[in-house]
């Protein structure tokens, strides 16, 4: 047993003094920080895709999701760094409280009432023909809404429902009226108006009409859409109505359907606030040049927006879930942690004397299956950045599960896509739940095989060190003793 164990000790001493030269006759690593992802000389592969979450809470990292059995679980994914706005979403599929809390009374204590209960408003006060319904309903789980609707309704036709478990007796020019609706139908000829009345009959009102404009202030919809918001101070708005001309308080809200058919839910509404709701940071093209480098504060959504970050809301949405969050995201080669996912192996280049040595690469993506992810959009990129004439095989394999790479049976070659530097599309029929494997095989010379097993100065996760001992000179040293292990006949499971 002394005699193997020396003799072990010998093969350990000759594999060091292959690891510390310049060159190694071979090297192989099942580690995903084995190889700095960063260098010209390790292929780089990613899925873009757009990932849509049932639900998002803000304050989560834009990889953090819901799993199965209702655990955060993470994606070995990044946000796409060239996109401005990478997150999308609607309005009225955020679920934050403020939004209902409208009616907020001076003791704190006793706030029940909200605007978004149906049993709140009265239906047809002051109206007349057709028929009318207001109800309870939700424009996305968890988002509480109120429902109004005419069906029957023809020229000169008008349903009010009406809201009056309230007053605001101060500031009213100061106040904003906020409303953020799904319309869902809004006939030609149709008007929505939703109105703040004093109790002479004085008010102030804004529009739901397919004649105006909603670059209007006084406009929140000109068509059927979700997340349909509007933000307008009460002081920017014509008094209109029979009383003295002056409003001096809000008594009720009125929303009127008129001169036809509507439909509309609605998520927020408000009159009481005076500061506007921030919905988050947008870049956006102020010049025309076609370069997206100004920023503002959007206000105002319409639809589905994209925004810069969760982060960039108002303080109003700290605790909020955002349901239907679309984040454009990359799944990889240097987001992956497992070391299943990744193998590597060096050899001599042999036949090829211009160079140094032979990487076998193999990598394992997949988009992960989970009830809270909907994936769109999704495309297996590879980016060139060697000649082509390095890339001695280029292969993908689909469906290969948790198979070790050398056990992959089928493989399809990919190789004479990467005839020029750039990027090649090299799957866009990717299914989740379906792990793809790549094979590359490069030729390196002796900088390029440098460069590929370096741990400073590259980009991606591993180049920076947050991988494993692998990566570092310590991490040869321990597969020295990995071998001596080998050669004791204890075996070293492998991916």
């Amino acid at each position: 047993m002394k005699r193997g164990i020396l003799a072990a000790l010998l093969v350990a001493v000759t594999v060091l003094s292959a690891v510390v030269a310049p060159v190694a006759a071979a090297q192989a690593d099942t580690s995903p920080d084995g190889l700095n992802t960063g260098a010209d000389s390790v292929p780089d592969a990613r899925i873009g895709v757009d990932v849509t979450k049932d639900s998002h809470e803000v304050g989560w990292s834009p990889t953090e999701f819901e799993g199965d059995s209702g655990e955060t679980q993470t994606l070995d994914a990044h946000v796409n760094e060239s996109a401005k706005n990478p997150v999308s979403f609607t309005a009225t599929d955020v679920e934050v409280a403020e939004f209902g809390e409208f009616p907020r009374n001076d003791d704190e204590s006793n706030n029940t009432a909200s605007a978004l209960d149906a049993s709140e408003w009265t239906k047809n006060a002051g109206g007349s023909a057709g028929s009318g319904t207001v109800s309870d309903t939700t424009t996305a789980p968890s988002v509480d809404a109120v429902s109004f609707s005419t069906s029957g309704q023809t020229s000169g036709d008008e349903m009010v429902f009406s809201y009056d478990n309230f007053t605001i007796g101060s500031d009213v020019s100061k106040r904003l009226i906020q409303i953020g609706a799904d319309v869902s139908t809004l006939e030609s000829g149709a008007t929505v108006e939703v109105r703040a009345v004093e109790s002479d009959g004085d008010y102030r009102v804004v529009y739901a009409d397919t004649g105006n404009q909603t670059s209007s202030a006084d406009t929140f919809a000109n068509a059927t859409g979700e997340g349909q918001v509007l933000q307008q101070r009460l002081g920017g708005l014509p008094v209109e109505g029979s009383g003295d001309g002056s409003m001096g308080a809000i008594d009720s809200i009125e929303v009127h359907i008129s001169g036809g058919n509507a439909a509309m839910d609605v998520a927020l509404l408000n009159a009481e606030k005076l500061s506007a709701y921030q919905f988050g940071d947008q870049m956006y093209d102020e010049d025309g040049d076609g370069a997206m480098d100004e920023t503002r504060s959007l206000e105002e959504p319409s639809g589905e927006v994209a925004i810069t970050g969760f982060d960039t809301m108002g303080s109003t949405f700290d605790e909020a879930v955002i349901h239907g969050a679309t984040y454009e995201m990359q799944f990889a080669v240097a987001d992956l942690t497992e070391s299943k996912d990744v193998h590597w192996n060096v050899s001599e280049a042999g036949a090829y004397p211009n160079f140094k040595a032979l990487g076998d690469v193999y990598y394992r993506l997949n988009l992960p299956s989970a009830y809270d992810l909907s994936y769109a959009n999704a495309e297996l990129v590879g980016t060139q950045e060697l000649p082509d004439d390095r890339y001695q095989a280029v292969e993908l394999s689909e469906g290969i599960s948790d198979t070790g790479f050398a056990n992959v049976s089928s493989w399809t070659d990919k190789t004479s896509t990467y005839s020029t530097t750039g990027e090649h599309v090299l799957d866009n029929t990717i299914q989740p739940g379906q792990e793809i494997g790549l094979h590359y095989e490069l030729l390196w010379t002796e900088s390029d095989q440098t460069a590929a097993f370096s741990t400073g100065g590259g980009a991606g996760q591993f180049a920076e060190g947050n991988g494993g001992i692998f990566s570092t000179i310590y991490g040869k040293i321990a597969g020295v003793f990995g071998s001596i292990l080998v050669a004791l006949g204890i075996k070293r499971k492998r991916g």
